[in-house]
């Protein structure tokens, strides 16, 4: 369908940390491509230093294993580029797919061709006379009475729309094929696992307050969307944090 949604590029899992893990720039995601959930694009939040707003104190041996971290952080790392490699494919097949399909025509959504049903053929004609419907209120409602030729000209109008509508969906799910593929499924894929050693990552006891502060840092972004999703990820943020910096 020509309008298959291919959300890509900005995850919650990027953010620009400079220590100890892997820097990424932020991307804003094509817009109109939605197959599974949009990753929306970063929102950065700024963090405090540890020592405003908790008191510092270091952590102990026994509790920060940095063979632990060090593994789940290398983890990370390589998911993390795994993925921004099948990115760059992903939107450089998006943006060509953009451009060579190209925006629909204006008038799709004015007279709502583009409603839901209008793709399934076996609905022309029901899509013809709703199509119809639509022209007449909006073109001849300040007539009275409707000629002849008025209906017909609608007929006409309602016709050539469903048909240039139904010719623009089918190019486009070809070229959809074509361009991207498996590149979709491959991103979806790469981003699942870049997805799990994010979790695996914060999961993971803090050897120091570096690596604290860089765990804050990873999971700013998700906290700044306040999505249900990420509370288990957030309690265990707060958890080990309570561990490392309060007395």
């Amino acid at each position: 369908m020509a309008e298959t949604n291919h959300t890509s590029s900005a995850t919650n899992s990027d953010c620009n940390a400079s220590s100890p893990g892997v820097s990424s720039d932020a991307k804003m995601a094509p817009e109109g491509f939605n197959r599974r959930k949009a990753m929306t694009a970063m929102t950065a939040i700024a963090v405090a230093p540890a020592a405003t707003f908790l008191p510092l104190r270091a952590a102990s041996a026994s509790t920060a294993n940095r063979r632990d971290w060090d593994r789940a952080l290398a983890r990370y790392s390589e998911a993390k580029e795994a993925h921004d490699r099948v990115d760059a494919e992903h939107n450089a097949a998006v943006a060509t797919y953009r451009a060579e399909c190209g925006k629909p025509n204006p008038e799709f959504a004015y007279y709502r061709v583009d409603s839901a049903g209008i793709a399934d053929r076996l609905n022309r004609s029901a899509d013809i006379r709703r199509v119809g419907n639509e022209i007449e209120a909006r073109d001849y409602a300040g007539q009275a009475k409707l000629s002849a030729d008025d209906f017909s000209a609608i007929a006409r109008k309602a016709t050539l729309l469903v048909d240039q509508y139904d010719e623009y969906l089918q190019r486009c799910e070809a070229l959809e094929e074509r361009v991207i593929g498996d590149k979709q499924d491959r991103w979806e894929a790469a981003l699942d696992k870049l997805d799990a050693a994010q979790r695996a990552l914060l999961g993971t006891p803090a050897p120091d307050a570096e690596a604290m502060l860089y765990k804050l840092t990873l999971l700013s972004v998700d906290m700044a969307q306040a999505d249900a999703e990420f509370q288990e990820d957030i309690v265990a943020l707060r958890e080990d944090a309570r561990r490392l910096f309060v007395n």
